[in-house]
């Protein structure tokens, strides 16, 4: 989820100053947008860290690539993500951690999830 949560942060308004709110984090109301933004990004990558979410899915292999963000776009919630993304997005997008694989399985995994958090 972070790594959706950076992809997706210039599109969410104020939304992230809510979730940094709801992780704990202080002093919200004084940041910028950009700081609330991070630190409420950082507070999930915190919180995955704490509760054992891998930071990298090993498991994916480069062949599986293209299906795997050709399903991530297809998905019936894609079109709720706050940010738009082509197949080529899924497919060339470095994500800060893993990179692809990772990203694409995240965002696969994630767009189901992402109106509950963004």
């Amino acid at each position: 989820l972070p790594i959706v949560m950076e992809y997706n942060q210039e599109c969410t308004g104020e939304k992230y100053r809510e979730i940094a709110r709801a992780m704990g984090v202080k002093g919200v109301d004084e940041m910028s947008q950009d700081e609330y933004r991070k630190a409420a990004i950082e507070a999930v990558k915190k919180l995955s860290v704490d509760v054992g979410i891998p930071t990298k899915l090993e498991a994916i292999k480069e062949e599986d690539l293209q299906f795997l963000a050709e399903s991530a776009h297809a998905d019936a919630c894609a079109p709720g993500n706050p940010k738009d993304a082509s197949v080529e997005d899924y497919v060339n997008k470095k994500a800060p951690c893993g990179g692809t694989f990772l990203f694409i399985a995240v965002m696969a995994f994630a767009l189901d999830y992402n109106n509950c958090f963004i």
